[in-house]
C-alpha cells in the first residue's frame, strides 16, 4: 500500500524522465485521455491508474496558469496585481475625462455675437408685461371685447 500507517496520507509518486516524456506526449495529444488510454498507459508505465489521472489534471492546471500568465503579456489593459492590492473593487464607471477650457464664443473675434442678440434673463412675466403695454394692445381683435 502507498499509505503509511501512521497518517492517511499517501507518498509522493516521483515520475523517472522516461515516464515523464510518455505522459508529456499523451498530453500533447489530449488534455483528457480517455479510460482506455490511461489503462493502457499506466499498464505501460508500471504505476497505478489513478496516478495517471491525477497527473493529467495537475498538468491541465499547470497549463492553464501558463496560458492565464500569456494572456495577461499581451493584454495591454490587464491590471498588475500591485494596483488589485492598492484597489480591490473594479472600477465599474471609466474616469471622466479632464477637458481643456474651452473659449467662450465672444472670445473668438469672428463669432462675437451683436449684444441684442445675446440673452437676457428676466422673469417670465416681465416679458407678457411689457408685450401688453406697448401698441400691441390697439391692433389685437381679442382684446376689443366688450359686453
Amino acid at each position: 500500500s502507498s499509505f503509511s500507517d501512521d497518517s492517511k496520507r499517501r507518498f509522493r509518486t516521483n515520475f523517472t524522465e522516461a515516464q515523464s516524456a510518455i505522459l508529456e506526449d499523451a498530453f500533447r495529444s489530449s488534455h483528457y485521455p480517455d479510460q482506455h488510454t490511461k489503462r493502457s498507459m499506466a499498464a505501460a508505465l508500471s504505476i497505478p491508474e489513478d496516478r495517471v489521472t491525477v497527473w493529467f489534471q495537475n498538468r491541465r492546471a499547470k497549463w492553464r496558469r501558463k496560458e492565464n500568465r500569456e494572456k495577461e503579456k499581451k493584454s495591454p489593459s490587464s491590471e498588475s496585481e500591485s494596483a488589485r492590492a492598492n484597489n480591490p473593487l473594479p472600477s465599474i464607471v471609466p474616469p471622466i475625462p479632464i477637458l481643456p477650457d474651452l473659449p467662450s464664443i465672444n472670445s473668438i473675434p469672428s463669432l462675437q455675437v451683436p449684444s441684442q442678440f445675446q440673452p437676457t434673463f428676466s422673469h417670465p412675466n416681465s416679458y407678457i408685461n411689457e408685450y401688453f403695454s406697448t401698441s400691441h394692445e390697439q391692433n389685437n381683435p381679442f382684446l376689443e371685447f366688450s359686453m
